[in-house]
């Protein structure tokens, strides 16, 4: 049985060490590939050490969520962008007639924010799954951490929805 194992292993190694590159040879075809994509005019991205340190940065600590009900979302990611503000539509720049007016442009403002908000998380979570989409646990060094993002964004944009549902419901009975 032993020596049936060691003429197996011998023979695996042999086969490699005949089958083996060289590193000439690697870099000859090396070589070659990036002939052939400057010829085709492919642009190559060579990442560094300092291009993952930055990619360490900008996904900082974890994203812990501390919403509740009436309350803005806040997050204790610093590098996480802000949803800008949308412009109120040209009607609700007409001029004021009345307080009621006045206070239902202003939901709707909030309610225009909200979506925007909203859709900033869509972003975020489509950028989160894109991860796991691109390479799954080899290329997301924590793919259980990006499932919680995943599902706190989730929420995230779960309650701006209540909340816009809410304001629907402030416009209706006013």
């Amino acid at each position: 049985m032993k020596k049936i194992l060691m003429l197996l292993i011998i023979g695996f190694l042999s086969t490699q060490l005949v089958y083996s590159q060289s590193l000439a040879d690697v870099a000859k075809k090396e070589k070659e590939r990036r002939e052939q994509n400057q010829k085709e005019g492919k642009k190559v991205k060579v990442v560094t050490n300092e291009d993952i340190a930055k990619m360490k940065e900008k996904e900082g600590p974890p994203v812990t969520s501390t919403e509740t009900p009436g309350t803005e979302t806040t997050t204790d990611q610093t590098t996480e962008p802000k949803a800008t503000p949308i412009e109120p539509r040209e009607e609700s720049k007409a001029p004021v007639e009345s307080a009621g007016e006045s206070e239902q442009q202003k939901i709707l403002a909030q309610m225009e924010t909200l979506q925007a908000e909203i859709e900033q998380l869509k972003k975020q979570k489509a950028d989160e799954q894109a991860k796991l989409d691109a390479g799954g646990m080899y290329l997301a060094h924590n793919p259980g951490q990006v499932y919680k993002n995943m599902r706190d964004l989730d929420d995230q944009i779960k309650a701006k929805e209540v909340k816009i549902s809410d304001l629907e419901l402030q416009i209706k009975e006013e």
